[in-house]
């Protein structure tokens, strides 16, 4: 009865050409059922013929899959109050640290600056999954141009820079990391920082994930 009625809904609602949102109060998906689900696409007919109800689903139980993994594995926690759109890099964050212990030969450096750790010493640091809480700071003027910090246990990111691209999401979350295990760059200005273990392992993230890696 329920995937009747989704269908009455995707029939009337496609046919109409402006029409580039669906409700749907309950989605049967057979091992989970899913509330509230709003789907959007775009107005042409490759788009409508991808709403299926197995689509759908699918995607659906990939997003639950992922948030899942941020609960249960995660190296981070998320604040309660924080902003959804941090849930979108950490899952990938995480990929990163899983893939470097697991293939450490990602890491193409075996020394740093700021510290006399090898990457051996560095990489048996990591294998404790100690949880960073992730969270969200208002600044005083828009013009900051902080991004983020490490206080305390928690990554603080600026709320008016979360708008940026993904990949340099999970390489800022991935530095802040770093600092929360106990490695530094000296002062905050980036000059001349790149093979700090913040900054290196942050950019080296980015561009994994900018490959398709993670």
């Amino acid at each position: 009865m329920k995937l009747f009625l989704f269908w009455l809904v995707l029939l009337s609602t496609t046919a109409m050409a402006s029409v580039k949102e669906i409700y749907l109060p309950t989605l049967d998906c057979g091992r989970h059922e899913f509330h509230d689900v709003t789907v959007t696409f775009e107005d042409n007919e490759e788009s409508r013929r991808d709403l299926t109800v197995g689509n759908l689903c699918e995607k659906l139980a990939l997003k639950l899959l992922r948030k899942s993994r941020v609960e249960e594995l995660s190296r981070f926690v998320a604040d309660e109050m924080a902003p959804k759109k941090l849930d979108r890099f950490m899952p990938r964050a995480n990929d990163f640290f899983r893939m470097v212990l697991f293939k450490r030969d990602i890491i193409k450096k075996i020394d740093f600056d700021y510290t006399s750790d090898t990457l051996t010493e560095i990489l048996k640091r990591l294998e404790d999954k100690v949880r960073l809480k992730v969270t969200t700071f208002e600044p005083t003027s828009r013009q900051m141009v902080t991004v983020a910090f490490h206080k305390g246990g928690t990554a603080f990111f600026n709320e008016y820079k979360l708008e940026r691209k993904t990949c340099s999401m999970i390489n800022t979350l991935v530095h802040e990391y770093m600092h929360f295990v106990g490695y530094s760059h000296g002062d905050n200005s980036p000059e001349g920082k790149a093979n700090s273990v913040p900054y290196y392992f942050g950019n080296r993230a980015q561009e994994l994930c900018e490959a398709g890696v993670i």
